[in-house]
């Protein structure tokens, strides 16, 4: 990773049962990192495929769902 990143929010794991990635879905229903800004408002996992793909200069299928959120 690129930027910000401080020792205090990345640090090794040193417990057997810390970052389990276990979560409500409904408190956090989901993290994208992105080093671009996201110009999507509501961005959501079908949009993913699609901006891969328009970052490697390739067209979107007419039968994907989701949109380029860049």
């Amino acid at each position: 990773m690129l930027g910000d990143m401080t020792d205090e929010v990345m640090l090794d794991n040193e417990s057997a049962w810390s970052a389990d990635h276990c979560m409500d879905a409904s408190e956090v229903p989901g993290v994208l990192f992105s080093n671009r800004p996201i110009a999507a408002p509501n961005p959501a996992l079908a949009d993913l495929a699609p901006s891969i793909l328009t970052g490697f200069g390739l067209e979107i299928p007419s039968d994907m769902t989701g949109r380029n959120i860049f």
